[in-house]
């Protein structure tokens, strides 16, 4: 009779674990981005006579979205921080006067993102000035489910004849299911220009997001784990009490 009623609590404890497992949906989210960005200059000779400033130079942006040997909306052309908007399915790419962004978020098995983003510029800075390049760098990843060979980063850099004056760089990558990485770091670099002459720096800003979604291991919820261990066990000990019953009737 035990058996009898037990049963049906067995069978809807298995339901429920089978339940659970299929509402498990994999998902990996990326997001990295450079925003707040400030250029600035201030006199460090006011009575010299020469007005402090900067002008820009050579610049380029390259912006690209797209899945593993699918190419979506990029952008490559001549101007700093070019405004621009890419979507392309569950990944996006924006840049504005003051930010930079890459961001993807999988929700199915097999799916893959590769939205990046690089962006730069000579400057010339006058004599007698100093210049300053401050904002906030971001980066996260969340793998709910597996994300082996995802990667993110975010970097923001000043340098002046190949030497770095300045940078921040934010990485993580290959993370395992059910762990988040989050960072974000606000930063300012500043060079000063104490020669008679001018000279020039280099500004760059980088993000980028690779994500693969993989498969999702099937976590049940602690209720349903225990109901059903403890089913398997009463009907253990059901079987056993039979054979040995079947056992004492042989005899």
């Amino acid at each position: 009779m035990f058996k009898k009623h037990f049963t049906p609590v067995l069978l809807a404890a298995v339901a429920s674990l089978a339940a659970s497992a299929a509402a498990a949906v994999p998902a990996v989210t990326g997001r990295t981005s450079v925003t707040d960005l400030t250029m600035s200059v201030a006199d460090l000779r006011p009575d010299d006579g020469i007005e402090a400033g900067f002008t820009l130079g050579r610049s380029g942006s390259w912006y690209l979205t797209g899945y593993y040997a699918q190419s979506g909306p990029k952008v490559d052309n001549d101007v700093f921080l070019s405004p621009d908007d890419l979507q392309f399915d569950h990944q996006r790419v924006t840049a504005g006067p003051d930010s930079l962004l890459a961001e993807a978020t999988l929700e199915q098995t097999g799916q893959s993102a590769y939205p990046h983003a690089h962006t730069f510029t000579w400057l010339t800075l006058s004599p007698f000035s100093s210049f300053t390049l401050s904002g906030v760098a971001h980066a996260s990843l969340n793998c709910v489910t597996a994300c082996d060979h995802s990667s993110i980063g975010a970097s923001a850099s000043l340098r002046y004849e190949g030497e770095e004056v300045g940078l921040v760089s934010l990485y993580a990558r290959d993370l395992t299911a059910g762990t988040e990485f989050r960072e974000e770091r606000e930063f300012s670099f500043t060079f000063d220009n104490l020669s008679a002459r001018p000279v020039n720096l280099l500004v760059s800003l980088s993000t980028s997001t690779t994500l693969y979604a993989g498969v999702a291991p099937a976590v049940p919820e602690p209720a349903t784990t225990a109901t059903l261990l403890a089913g398997l066990s009463v009907l253990g000990a059901l079987r056993a009490r039979g054979a040995s019953r079947r056992r004492k009737g042989g005899a």
